[in-house]
């Protein structure tokens, strides 16, 4: 989680692809969790043996959320836990 008065999406991803030294192709999309937009960012070395980032960017309130896989092979099971995330309204109750 990332405050986003100290932290910016575009901050994060040029955090993320430095390490790279730019031989990383970078793929984005727009995805839906719950019902809030959500970036979607994935990083692939063009090297042999590449290594791999998918990186989810959620902005609720003032709050920047990251979600991530680090594991091409897992990919089907990360989409099916990011499409599990439900977002409900928090409610205080009086105590």
């Amino acid at each position: 989680m990332y405050d986003t008065t100290d932290d910016s999406i575009e901050h994060l991803i040029s955090a993320w692809k430095s390490p790279y030294n730019l031989q990383v192709a970078e793929y984005r999309d727009t995805i839906t969790i719950g019902d809030l937009k959500a970036v979607r960012i994935t990083f692939k070395n063009k090297a042999k043996n590449a290594s791999y980032r998918q990186l989810i960017y959620l902005e609720k309130y003032s709050t920047l959320f990251e979600i991530m896989n680090i594991n091409e092979g897992t990919e089907k099971d990360f989409e099916t836990f990011y499409k599990s995330i439900r977002i409900e309204e928090y409610k205080k109750t009086g105590r």
